[in-house]
């Protein structure tokens, strides 16, 4: 999870530019102060491009591009591309975003599937080895940014 550095808080509609946020794992675990870098690459007509060119001290880069593109009349082809680089930590943080992101997606395609916007129509999803395994990683990422110096927590 994410929270707004200073009092601004989250735009209601992004706009490019940059903005400080301090990252949680889980909503528990700090990771650091992370800079979000938006912007909207152009693209053809029938499709909408959002890039998130971030970084942190535990994320050298950090690029996320959404493409919506509309594919029919009744279809949209939804896509999450993300490219990191967590220094010597990248495969661990790897394997947290691909679990992160493969969450998300099932997420969507059962608010898909409802064609329904609203989010309490979403059945929960139960704990798995993944997401445990997942939330060890990022415990043992926050101990050693913590032990050398890299991680600092908002007071």
């Amino acid at each position: 999870a994410f929270s707004p550095a200073g009092s601004a808080g989250f735009p209601r509609t992004w706009v490019a530019g940059e903005m400080q946020v301090f990252l949680w794992a889980f909503g528990v675990i700090p990771l650091g102060y992370q800079t979000i870098g938006i912007s909207f690459p152009s693209c053809e007509a029938e499709s909408f491009v959002l890039r998130d060119r971030g970084h942190s001290l535990l994320m050298r880069t950090w690029e996320h591009t959404i493409t919506i593109t509309r594919v029919s009349e009744r279809e949209t082809r939804y896509t999450d591309r993300v490219q990191i680089d967590a220094r010597a930590l990248t495969p661990a943080v790897r394997v947290i975003i691909d679990a992160l992101f493969a969450h998300r997606q099932r997420r969507l395609g059962m608010l898909a599937a409802s064609n329904t916007l609203a989010h309490s129509s979403l059945p929960a999803v139960p704990a798995t080895a993944v997401r445990i395994a997942a939330i060890l990683a990022a415990i043992c990422i926050a101990a050693l940014l913590w032990a050398f110096g890299l991680l600092s927590v908002p007071h």
